[in-house]
């Protein structure tokens, strides 16, 4: 699915192939070369970083045993 004006698309969570975190971001892998890359600075937090972070692996692990 695609859109325009900029682009926009959607990624299934069966899709994923990783969620990972260094110290400054989340990578959301969705092939071995592309990923969403989530900074650590657009959260309020560090709480709501690894809010964000551990929900992203919650559904990332449901959709591997569906």
């Amino acid at each position: 699915w695609r859109s325009s004006e900029m682009s926009e698309g959607w990624v299934r969570w069966e899709g994923v192939e990783s969620v990972e975190t260094d110290r400054d971001h989340a990578y959301i892998a969705v092939s071995s070369n592309s990923a969403f890359v989530v900074p650590r600075r657009a959260f309020a937090d560090a709480a709501a970083f690894d809010a964000f972070v551990a929900r992203a692996t919650e559904l990332w692990r449901s959709a591997q045993t569906a």
